[in-house]
């Protein structure tokens, strides 16, 4: 596992959940806009912001999948189409609306192979319907890094954004859409907070079982705000908050941190974690050499496989959590996982 030739050029999923195999996807993301209503000094998030053109996707996404990545992340804040220039280059564009651009961007990188997940924050019932049939997965995170910076800045109750995101994911999961959600890990945390998250997250998923992964995040310190001497979490802090979710969620639940956030990732590995989660290869920190370096000596140390995922695991191909036009891809690989359940049960019976 020390370079990459040593792998082969396509995704295996047979194996993914052997004792032995830790899995992970290497993942890119592209950000459809950073037009943002507060337009703080903060970040690059601005009013005068607009959505990049759809075709312009397609490079990018062609470019990634030569790189064996099979993830593609589309994120936006929340409606950008609520702003005029958005709304004037949409009808520019020929789009009837926000979420017909998101559609066909999606499309876009999915017809040059890969498998589109959106990060676009709220998103109404019948729009989520009709994004799952060119998404895999969508992300909705209970709690994140903007909304420390809202309640510093602003004076915004994160409150109410955690109950209108509670509300979302129970759509998602309603409509038996594959979730990712997760929260922020702060140094010196609130247990009972963080116990509250998991305890819905687990009463979401023993419903309605869409709950793929959960991301615990690494708070982190954010420059030219008064957040910039904000405290990370330990290590030691990071390994309780999973320990933490371990202990509250379903087994089948992925549990994930930041790779490149936890570099001391054999502790995790140490306590149970089966997946290393989405790996952001366009992140400027990102160096491949080193990530399968990394994993090259992991795998000696513990005796085990890195296999590379979809950003849906092989459960969720199995049982058909996918629409039909993701099917052109997921179809073949749920014949061969059936085909092996088959096999083995012809072994038992020998």
């Amino acid at each position: 596992m020390a370079n990459r030739q040593d792998l082969d050029n396509d995704i295996k999923v047979l194996g993914e959940d052997d004792n032995n195999v830790i899995t992970y996807s290497l993942s890119s993301q592209i950000q459809l806009s950073k037009i943002c209503f507060p337009s703080c000094f903060s970040c690059s998030y601005k009013r005068k912001e607009n959505l990049i053109v759809p075709y312009t996707t397609i490079k990018s996404a062609k470019e990634y999948r030569s790189q064996n990545i099979r993830e593609i992340i589309y994120s936006a804040n929340e409606r950008p189409d609520l702003f005029p220039q958005v709304r004037a280059s949409l009808d520019l564009w020929g789009f009837a609306s926000y979420i017909d651009y998101l559609y066909t961007v999606c499309e876009l990188g999915f017809l040059e192979g890969l498998i589109p997940i959106i990060d676009t924050k709220f998103i109404n019932p019948s729009d989520l319907k009709k994004m799952s049939e060119v998404s895999a997965l969508i992300r909705i995170y209970l709690e994140t890094h903007e909304d420390t910076v809202h309640d510093e800045l602003f004076k915004r109750t994160t409150e109410k954004r955690v109950e209108i995101r509670k509300k979302n994911l129970e759509w998602a999961s309603k409509l038996k859409i594959p979730t990712i959600t997760g929260f922020v890990v702060y140094h010196k945390y609130a247990v009972s907070k963080y116990k509250d998250f998991l305890e819905y997250i687990k009463h979401m998923h023993q419903q309605y079982g869409v709950i793929h992964e959960v991301n615990l995040l690494n708070a982190i310190s954010l420059p030219r705000t008064k957040l910039s001497s904000l405290v990370p979490p330990t290590s030691k802090e990071m390994l309780n908050a999973v320990e933490l979710a371990k202990n509250i969620l379903p087994e089948d639940i992925f549990i994930t941190v930041p790779f490149h956030l936890n570099e001391n990732i054999a502790d995790f590995l140490s306590i149970g974690i089966k997946d290393i989660g989405s790996i952001l290869t366009n992140d400027a920190n990102f160096s491949q050499e080193k990530f399968f370096e990394n994993l090259g000596m992991l795998s000696e140390k513990f005796n085990v496989k890195f296999q590379q995922r979809f950003p849906l695991k092989k459960a969720f191909i199995k049982n058909e959590f996918y629409s039909k036009k993701l099917g052109q891809v997921f179809d073949i690989y749920k014949y061969k996982i059936k085909k092996e359940l088959q096999e083995k049960q012809k072994e038992l019976k020998v």
